[in-house]
């Protein structure tokens, strides 16, 4: 198998014993190989599963150190030809039945922390049975204590990165600068059917800016009148696009250099 060069090698079984008996060489005609959504990416899933399983057992049979040394060698193999790579700060060891003295070699060699069974994920016990209220219980508290609790606020994580942030789009901030889009939409009478429904049945000729709203106008229509303040200064300036509105509403901070 050659995916790089665009050229793959099938074996055809013989039906009657099973043998192999024909080979076809299958062109590929990407220069970088096999890229995502590709048909044969899947095909080739599946049988490079399949060999690392056949090699992660082999080399598992006798259930000793060495056999952990096997593993972790199959493993960095598959971390060479493929870019994924365990993390044995993630990875649990549960065993049975083995001496303390090869149990601290095989810790020593993979770096695995010892766990008791049940398994668990997010702190929920993987079992057959109903898991009880109390099983839940790292759901509400959470194990990790070091994990417990922000870090960093989200209100500077949500900073651009000129201003010592991550770049991300506050999404409150983002919802406003959508509702004063769809308040120059319903200005200017146009965007969509919506828009035209706003218009003839909730302020039936009457000016935007002055409306009055009735207790009886849904919550999303409530929100974006309280707007128009902010709306006024906004749209006065010519802003347009939400991208704009977003920047022109946020809170600026000085930039970090």
């Amino acid at each position: 198998m050659d995916a790089n060069n665009g050229q793959i090698l099938w074996l055809t079984a013989n039906p009657s014993n099973g043998a192999a008996s024909e080979a076809v060489t299958v062109v590929n005609g990407g220069a970088k190989g096999i890229h995502q959504g590709d048909h044969l990416s899947p095909l080739l899933f599946v049988l490079s599963m399949n060999i690392l399983s056949k090699l992660l057992n082999l080399a598992a049979a006798k259930g000793t150190a060495d056999s952990v040394i096997g593993v972790s060698s199959v493993l960095d193999m598959f971390y060479e030809m493929s870019g994924l790579k365990i993390n044995a700060s993630k990875c649990d060891l549960y065993v049975a039945g083995i001496h303390c003295s090869i149990l601290v070699e095989i810790k020593l060699l993979t770096g695995f922390q010892i766990d008791r069974l049940p398994v668990r994920y997010l702190g929920i016990p993987l079992v057959t049975r109903k898991i009880t209220e109390s099983d839940c219980d790292a759901l509400e508290q959470g194990e990790d204590k070091a994990a417990k609790g922000a870090r960093v606020s989200w209100q500077n994580i949500c900073l651009l990165k000129s201003e010592g942030g991550l770049g991300l789009k506050d999404l409150k901030t983002w919802n406003k600068a959508c509702m004063i889009l769809h308040i120059k939409n319903i200005l200017a009478g146009e965007g969509s059917l919506w828009v035209a429904w706003v218009k003839h049945y909730v302020l039936k000729g009457n000016n935007f800016w002055n409306f009055n709203v009735h207790p009886s106008c849904s919550w999303n229509l409530r929100r974006i009148f309280k707007l128009r303040t902010k709306a006024s200064s906004v749209l006065t300036a010519g802003t347009m696009k939400v991208s704009t509105i977003w920047e022109a509403i946020r809170d600026n901070i000085p930039q970090v250099h």
